[in-house]
C-alpha cells in the first residue's frame, strides 16, 4: 500500500528545538555564522597544538582536577 498526499493539504513542519535556538541566536545577532579565520591567519604547527594542550608547569595533574570537580579529594 502506498500512503499518497491530497494535492489540497498543506504540508506543516515543526521546526526542530535546534532550529528554533538558531533563530533566536540570529536575531539577537549573537549567532557566528562566518565559519573561516580572518585572512592572513597562520594555522598551527601540529607541535603548537600539542603545546597548548599541556598543563601549565606545577599545575595540578588532570586527576586532580577531576576529583576536585567531583568532591572527591
Amino acid at each position: 500500500m502506498v500512503a499518497k498526499k491530497k494535492p489540497d493539504q498543506d504540508v506543516v513542519q515543526e521546526k526542530t528545538a535546534r532550529e528554533i535556538a538558531r533563530g533566536k541566536l540570529l536575531a539577537a545577532g549573537i549567532l557566528s555564522t562566518k565559519r573561516r579565520a580572518p585572512k592572513g591567519t597562520v594555522a598551527l604547527t601540529p607541535e603548537e597544538i600539542l603545546e597548548l594542550g599541556r598543563l601549565a608547569e606545577g599545575s595540578p595533574t588532570i586527576q586532580e582536577l577531576i576529583d576536585a570537580d567531583r568532591g572527591t579529594y
